[in-house]
């Protein structure tokens, strides 16, 4: 079994760190360093800060706004420092603070479009998040329609930025407020579809990013439509071109997870989904055959990652 999980770290490639936020000062440095890693993503293995991080750090940059206003990206750090620690309603007026300086300043400079983008991306993240802490009550949509109008904004001003993720939030966002049917062979329809393994290609990359730059690690829907990218991936052929070749470990390991968030409580966001081992079984819609050779090494890989996610956090403090 050890020798397994040797060759499963190895293979896929598992990094030693991964940085993980929103758009603060942390994110150039975070995507410097490539797309994150799809199997850190699906196993746990990306930096997460202790809430005290994130409370030294808007301590500390709200006093600095106190004598630098101007500062631009300050109003990112503490509004997605606020977003970490649960006060959505701080990071939403934070995110108005900035656009009071925006609307000073020529919206045609590039470095003014680009704070421009980080603004609605921001809000439209610090919307939805506080709606789900709230209880994501389904009476009070407009909040999350307002987050998807911000997203859809940022998107239109960056439409690449954070490797394409914003694009699947935005589909997300999209499905909170239209759920689809259920469809006739199970009942947890996912929020995106895909024509070709090309697609699937490009969702695994922006699935990938919501868990580690996002605010997804402990999302069903957001899993459970990794299992599906994984399964349709499509990789480039020798002679160019892209050829199908589903990645079916990966896929497993996705499932494996999900099913690991169903067992802690989690469920979908969607209103009527299954829950509990019903949900567990909706879930086989991609693999009915269990390995358990690939869970045993899930279940390392886990163990692994929690153990050094807990070293670090202890480190730090």
């Amino acid at each position: 079994m050890r020798r397994i999980v040797a060759a499963l770290v190895l293979v896929l490639g598992l990094p030693l760190t991964v940085l993980a936020c929103l758009w603060d000062r942390d994110t150039p440095a975070s995507e410097a360093k490539g797309l994150p890693d799809v199997v850190a993503a699906i196993t746990g293995r990306f930096e997460r800060n202790p809430p005290l991080f994130y409370e030294m750090r808007l301590a500390r940059v709200s006093e600095h706004l106190k004598t630098h206003p101007e500062d631009l990206s300050a109003y990112d750090d503490a509004g997605v420092a606020c977003d970490r620690i649960g006060r959505g309603d701080e990071a939403i007026t934070w995110m108005d603070k900035k656009r009071e300086q925006l609307e000073k300043l020529d919206a045609s400079r590039p470095e003014i479009k680009d704070h421009f983008y980080r603004y609605h991306a921001n809000l439209g993240t610090f919307l939805v998040h506080r709606w789900v802490r709230e209880g994501a009550d389904r009476a009070k949509l407009d909040a999350v329609k307002k987050a998807r109008d911000e997203i859809a904004r940022a998107i239109e001003i960056n439409p690449n930025a954070h490797f394409g993720r914003e694009k699947y939030q935005l589909m997300v966002l999209d499905w909170i407020v239209d759920p689809p049917k259920a469809e006739k062979d199970h009942n947890l329809p996912i929020f995106l579809e895909f024509k070709t393994p090309h697609e699937a290609h490009e969702a695994v990359r922006g699935l990938s990013g919501l868990v580690v730059l996002g605010n997804t690690w402990e999302s069903v829907d957001v899993f459970n439509a990794l299992i599906l990218a994984l399964d349709q991936d499509s990789v480039p052929a020798t002679g160019g071109g892209l050829q199908y070749e589903g990645r079916t470990h990966l896929a497993h390991l996705a499932h494996y997870r999900a099913e690991e968030l169903i067992d802690s409580g989690k469920g979908s966001i969607l209103p009527d989904a299954p829950t509990g081992s019903e949900l567990k079984d909706e879930l086989k819609h991609v693999y009915a055959m269990e390995d358990p050779a690939l869970r045993e090494g899930f279940q390392k890989l886990r163990a692994e990652a929690d153990a050094w996610h807990e070293a670090r956090t202890a480190y730090m403090m």
